[in-house]
């Protein structure tokens, strides 16, 4: 068996992976439970094909609709989600983390922590026994009862990074948290499919799968980190710590004295089973905690040898030289989530992030361009560009400028990317900007989530670029993601949108100036009390045209 393992260039850590899901009886994943066509109640469509995709949230096909499914209030509390810390009874909302209880929550309300209980209520549910997530949710515990799939079958590695992340935010780690276990089953499988090299490169989702896997790695280690107290113990041999010494090796402890099977008490049947259940978990739990700073070291790795040598970003393939913004922004904030970690990443790196901006900026800086110049620039990319230039120490009057350009046009309808990326470059500026952008967005996400049946805590909008692809598990986690803001993303100005400070996240390098080239903005499209007719109709339409059209076995996701 082992043999056959290695014949398939698996990494060594992959293979203490598997041998960890056997210990606690999670089954090796295979490709076919992600690929496999089902057929499902009310469609004859399978696998990559669009379901209702034209349809709000909440729109379903006679037949996505079961004799039981009833609607769900809006002050509802979600119920319990498999996990080994799961509330008893059914209905009762999971337990707070610890960590969250500490965390700032200014700009969230009530109704939307609710609604992020429901969110990763739903994401548990739709989580694949091996314990990956896929964007066609159909072929998992859903069976079809949930309309909408994304088109990205095969992108599991994303898929399942990018759903850790909610349940990660939201201060459940591996270790810690009501949803441990379902973080846990999601970091071993991504450890399964992680390469000897650390890459969690797939053909489905290319490099973008890989920028989530590595965040997903290092959000765990460091919620942990702030949940516990305790540094993490990266093995020198994968990294060098800060100021370049060497990692400390995790300390290995004494066995425990045997106990004497002729003095110990008899133990029920039953409990014993919990019992043993519950050691299997921290076994599991256990073997995680060395694995995942592997992985996060190897993973940053292969990240930062896969740079792009030319432009300085990142493709969809290791080291093509056209690197694009899209793919590129994911890659910072992953680089941002490692150096949170007192992981190292080289001034060169942000060097050549740095020297990628510049090539696409216009108007100074205050909107970007897709991956050849300013000319391609909508709202969507200007905000992945403020927001990089956010996290390389580049502080200039055009990163206000442009950020007033966004707030301006204001949060869209259905494109939840540009909504995250817009989202989060607010967020640090704080202020009324950020008050009337987070107000209507937060307050619109609310109101369009579904409460109806087995879609009940996800979202599904319109087709764009990135639903179509993602679905409706792409547009839930995205919409969790910014409705968690407040407490997973801290603002990098402590002046409301007047940084007076280069932010220390990454290496500050010094940044040109490109000729002007003013980006064609779209009307405003803004979710507010009355939604506005078209709300970001324009951006979703540039991003469309102007993808670039993917190689054999490359799906572009999420979208540019």
């Amino acid at each position: 068996m082992v043999k056959k393992f290695m014949r398939a260039s698996i990494g060594p850590l992959a293979l203490a992976a598997i041998v960890a899901g056997t210990l606690v009886g999670v089954p090796w994943p295979s490709e076919q439970v992600f690929s496999q066509e089902v057929s499902h109640p009310g469609s004859d469509k399978v696998n990559g094909d669009k379901v209702n995709g034209d349809k709000s949230d909440g729109d379903k096909s006679d037949g996505d609709k079961s004799d039981g499914d009833k609607a769900v209030p809006p002050d509802a509390k979600p119920k319990a989600a498999p996990g080994g810390d799961q509330p008893a009874n059914p209905g009762e909302p999971a337990a707070k983390p610890t960590w969250l209880q500490s965390q700032d929550m200014t700009g969230s309300s009530s109704e939307s922590e609710i609604a992020v209980d429901l969110a990763l209520a739903w994401l548990a549910a739709h989580q694949y026994p091996i314990g990956g997530w896929s964007f066609d949710h159909r072929l998992g515990p859903c069976q079809g009862r949930c309309a909408n799939p994304g088109t990205m079958a095969k992108a599991v590695n994303g898929a399942t990074g990018l759903a850790l992340l909610p349940f990660i935010d939201h201060g459940n780690t591996h270790q810690t948290g009501p949803y441990r276990q379902n973080v846990a089953a999601g970091l071993q499988f991504l450890l399964t499919r992680m390469g000897k090299d650390g890459s969690a490169w797939e053909p489905g989702g290319t490099m973008y799968s890989h920028a989530l896997a590595l965040m997903a790695l290092c959000e765990d280690l460091r919620v942990e980190e702030e949940a516990s107290g305790r540094s993490t113990a990266f093995p020198s041999r994968h990294s060098p710590g800060p100021a370049g010494k060497k990692g400390v090796r995790p300390a290995t402890g004494h066995a425990a004295p045997k106990a004497d099977p002729k003095t110990a008490p008899k133990a029920d049947p039953k409990t014993a089973r919990e019992t043993a259940q519950q050691r299997k978990q921290r076994v599991q739990r256990e073997m995680l905690d060395r694995m995942v700073p592997v992985a996060a070291t190897q993973a940053l790795a292969f990240a930062l040898s896969a740079q792009d040598p030319l432009r300085g970003g990142w493709r969809y393939d290791p080291r093509r030289p056209d690197s694009d913004i899209s793919v590129t922004g994911w890659h910072v904030m992953a680089l941002h989530s490692a150096e949170t970690l007192n992981l190292t990443v080289p001034a060169r790196t942000t060097l050549g992030v740095t020297a990628l901006l510049d090539s696409l900026q216009g108007d100074y800086g205050a909107s970007y361009g897709y991956h050849r110049s300013a000319a391609e620039a909508t709202p969507t990319r200007s905000a992945i560009g403020l927001l990089c230039r956010i996290y390389t120490g580049w502080n200039r009057p055009q990163l206000q400028r442009g950020a007033e350009t966004l707030a301006a046009i204001g949060p869209s309808e259905f494109d939840m990317y540009y909504n995250y990326y817009g989202t989060l470059l607010l967020h640090h500026y704080g202020g009324p900007l950020w008050d009337d952008w987070n107000r209507k967005l937060r307050d619109y996400l609310i109101r369009t989530q579904s409460r109806h049946g087995h879609e009940t805590g996800s979202w599904s909008f319109r087709a764009c670029h990135s639903n179509s692809a993602g679905g409706r598990h792409f547009d839930t986690c995205m919409a969790c993601l910014i409705l968690e803001t407040y407490y997973r993303s801290k603002p990098a100005y402590t002046s409301p949108q007047a940084p007076k400070e280069k932010p220390a996240e990454l290496p500050a390098g010094k940044a040109g100036e490109a000729p002007a080239g003013k980006a064609g903005e779209a009307p405003a499209g803004k979710p507010g009390e009355a939604p506005a007719a078209k709300a970001g109709e324009a951006p979703a339409k540039s991003e469309k045209a102007d993808a670039p059209s993917a190689k054999s076995g490359e799906t572009p996701a999420p979208p540019q």
